[in-house]
Formats: structure tokens, sequence, C-alpha cells
């Protein structure tokens, strides 16, 4: 499937989703060298803003290696790999456990915390999971930078 092509959106909006796509890729490589920082819903924002102001940068961002095909299958069919899956479920874990530790372990605090992030982990077991081909970067032939007739809209 083809990526749809830019809507028709006023210049302030257009320009407002793209310093927002802008700024929250570059929030997500920060996360990818920080630990307590994340990566993948920065990444994730910046593709849904990028989606609307310009979907050649979107296709630029679905087509990195390793991250893009991800991205590319949690917005657009709302799928997320085993894996991805079990790494999120670890660092809910190791969060949990982190928690406990900065509150020695204060009964409410911890409960209330384990509840939300057991209802996040059975949510995100729940999602479907990719076919296995899906996620190579070879075999994504619906990346397709649109070529802009305008070259207003060139970014």
């Amino acid at each position: 499937m083809p990526l749809p092509a830019a809507r028709q959106l006023s210049r302030p909006l257009r320009y407002a989703l793209l310093a927002l796509g802008h700024a929250c890729f570059a929030l997500g490589v920060i996360g990818a060298f920080l630990p307590v920082m994340p990566t993948t819903v920065f990444w994730i924002i910046a593709a849904w803003a990028f989606g609307h102001a310009s979907p050649a940068l979107q296709a630029r961002l679905f087509a990195l290696p390793g991250a893009g095909p991800h991205l590319q299958a949690w917005l657009l069919r709302g799928e997320i790999s085993r894996k991805g899956k079990a790494w999120a479920s670890f660092g809910m874990a190791l969060g949990w456990l982190l928690c406990g530790l900065l509150t020695h372990w204060k009964l409410p605090v911890v409960t209330l915390v384990g509840l939300t992030l057991a209802g996040v982990v059975i949510w995100l077991w729940r999602k479907p999971e990719p076919a296995a081909d899906s996620l190579r970067t070879d075999s994504c032939p619906e990346i397709q930078c649109p070529v802009f007739r305008d070259s207003s809209q060139d970014y």
C-alpha cells in the first residue's frame, strides 16, 4: 500500500508538525543512548507527524535499518514483534523493581505501579504480531517517497 499524499494543511500547521517530527526524532536518538529515556515512543510520534506533514520524511523514517520496519508495522497495521514485546515487558519489570527500590517497597505505590504495568503488558501481548518476512527492510515495497510536483512542498 503506497503512502498517502500529504493532506492539504495550512502552512503554520505543516511547519508545527514538521517541527514536532524533527524534535521527537532527535529525542528518540538521545533516548537510544540514555537508558532512562525512551526511543520508540518519540519515533512513533515523529512518524505520525511526518505522515501528516511530509510523507517523504515518514518514508525515510520507515526506511531506517532496524527500527523502520517496526515503526511501519505499528503505525500502519498495529503490529508489534514478539521480540519487541519481550523487551518492553522486560523493561517494565525492571522499572517496577526500580520503583520498589526507590520507594522502599511501600505497598500502595508498588501495588498501583505493578497493576498498571500488568495491564499494559496484557494489552501489549494481545496485539498482533507481524508476519515473519514483513519486518525485513528489503521486503517493504510499499515504502515510496512521493514526488512532489509543487516545489513549495518539497522539504
